[in-house]
């Protein structure tokens, strides 16, 4: 899926122009082979207590010009996601701690990295950094009582990733 730095940042910025209008970001992590991101729908995406269809079609958009501009650029056709692709509802307060530091380690369980501090490709990062970011960065830093005690959380669970009890897939 990811075999150039380039592709990274081009998925980001589809992220951003086909999903941002429909759900709130709390945390990404792009790996080679697959990715998760935590995403809650927007309440204006709701018609009738119904999600919008437009909304679901957005991830269709997402998918598709993602594989046409890799196959363009690789000479090839075929299919580059699996259908259909899997959600967790979040539901309670417990579990959207686990999540976050689920998606941020996602590299260490797949022996990418050592440390999800050690990995460019997810959003961790953006929760330390001042810069402009698509993820509802003062929410989750404020769920996690602020930058330290996310940082904290982090290193505290490290090891913790592979126990059986804890993993979302």
């Amino acid at each position: 899926m990811f075999t150039k730095e380039a592709h990274y940042t081009y998925f980001l910025t589809l992220m951003k122009r086909y999903l941002s209008p429909y759900f709130n970001f709390y945390a990404y992590c792009l790996l080679p082979n697959h990715f998760h991101i935590f995403l809650q729908v927007k309440k204006e995406a709701f018609q009738d207590g119904q999600i919008n269809e437009a909304c679901v079609k957005q991830f269709t958009y997402l998918f598709v010009t993602y594989t046409l501009s890799l196959n363009k650029e690789s000479n090839i056709n075929g299919g580059l996601f699996a259908t259909p692709f899997r959600r967790v509802s979040v539901k309670d307060d417990h579990q959207f701690t686990q999540l976050m530091y689920y998606i941020h380690c996602n590299p260490v369980h797949h022996n990418i990295a050592k440390s999800c501090t050690d990995y460019n490709h997810s959003s961790y990062s953006s929760f330390l950094s001042s810069q402009t970011t698509i993820l509802l960065r003062d929410e989750v830093l404020d769920w996690f009582g602020g930058v330290t005690r996310f940082e904290e959380y982090h290193r505290l669970f490290d090891g913790y990733y592979t126990s059986k009890d804890f993993l979302i897939e």
